[in-house]
């Protein structure tokens, strides 16, 4: 299996070496984001297929920047638009860039895929959905949607959104608040603004796993690779529907 990632920087889904254009093994530093990536596979592949497996320490994960993803997003053929249900209706304001951008991965997935025949590939696109507290009802729904729209323009079926509402720090503060896994579905009501008060990156940054040093992309990983954060007990529902077309792309 080869699982193919993009995000959006090095505290979510990671960082690649520059001089390489899509990273693997020692030229990819993987982020809280590719270890939770990595563990859900294990826990499913564990479930269904009884062995274990790590797509990172087996060197069977490829990191997709970011320039690469803008490079390929805009040299992509114009496609006629679906026709839909009602007349007039278009891609919903402020879902393109993640239609793009899974277009865009998906046409990198589906070229690793054809240089590797016997190899079962699939891809996981991560974006924050971002957004207030004002942010209208459905925007995440959508952005979900256009990330699996993206993929399926490029004939790419394997393809897998990891869209945290409204952010990563969410899923993240679930797990190592004080009452761990426990009501966490109000953190995905809270705003992704970073300057908003009492923003999330900030409580994030004020729980007691960071006091004695600060949150980094090192920092994140740490609890989720020696089992302080266990993905498997994460309950938020868009942590549920990542997780659920994980498995489902197996």
């Amino acid at each position: 299996m080869i699982v193919v990632v993009s995000g959006e920087g090095s505290t979510d889904i990671g960082i690649g070496s520059s001089d390489v254009e899509n990273a693997i093994g020692d030229d990819f530093q993987p982020g809280p984001m590719a270890w939770v990536i990595d563990h859900c596979l294990d826990l499913r592949l564990n479930e269904t297929y009884h062995y274990n497996f790590s797509a990172i320490e087996s060197d069977a994960m490829v990191f997709v920047s970011r320039n690469q993803i803008e490079r390929v997003a805009k040299a992509l053929p114009t496609l006629r638009k679906p026709k839909r249900s009602f007349p007039g209706v278009s891609r919903p304001q402020g879902t393109g860039l993640f239609y793009r951008s899974a277009r865009a991965l998906g046409r990198i997935a589906a070229e690793v895929a054809r240089r590797n025949p016997d190899t079962e590939v699939i891809a996981v696109l991560f974006h924050d959905c971002d957004g207030t507290r004002s942010t209208r009802n459905g925007l995440w729904e959508e952005k979900f949607r256009s990330v699996l729209d993206g993929f399926l323009a490029e004939g790419f079926f394997k393809g897998v959104p990891m869209i945290p509402r409204p952010k990563s720090e969410a899923w993240l503060i679930c797990a190592l608040k004080t009452d761990p896994y426990r009501n966490c579905d109000d953190l995905e009501d809270r705003s992704g603004n970073d300057n908003s008060p009492n923003n999330l990156k900030a409580e994030l940054a004020a729980l007691p796993e960071f006091q004695l040093s600060p949150v980094s992309s090192s920092r994140l990983v740490e609890p989720i690779r020696n089992g302080v954060i266990d993905p498997s007990k994460i309950e938020m529902p868009s942590f549920i529907a990542f997780r659920d077309r994980l498995h489902d792309t197996l």
